[in-house]
């Protein structure tokens, strides 16, 4: 009898202590998006708060605006490369447009085939 009950205890206790750590968490809404060939001003939102020319005074983009109030923006990026396709290649495969002899804007018609990353 005595071994049920140090066995109901440590059982009450055991769920006492986890169930309260338990602690439901929501997976990050993440939005990755890559334009082409943009501006530092290419879109209605400005880039940088104190600098007014750091938004186009004629795209318009409210859709764009939307998500830049409600989430982060990150103004100051880096590519891996100043052409479309190195870059695009870079973030497919995580490695750099160099490692891939991929340096020029080029389709597979040139040759460059995608490597398995």
């Amino acid at each position: 009898m005595n071994a049920y009950r140090l066995a109901s205890v440590y059982v009450a206790v055991l769920f006492s202590v986890t169930g309260s750590s338990v602690v439901a968490t929501e997976k990050p809404n993440i939005l990755f998006m890559m334009s082409d060939d943009q501006a530092w001003n290419g879109l209605s939102v400005p880039m940088h708060p104190a600098i007014p020319w750091s938004k186009s005074s004629i795209v318009e983009t409210p859709n764009l605006e939307k998500l830049a109030a409600q989430g982060m923006r990150f103004s100051a990026a880096y590519a891996p490369a100043s052409v479309c396709s190195p870059t695009r290649i870079s973030l497919q495969t995580g490695k750099s447009p160099a490692a891939l002899h991929w340096t020029k804007a080029a389709g597979p018609e040139a040759g460059h085939k995608l490597i398995e990353p």
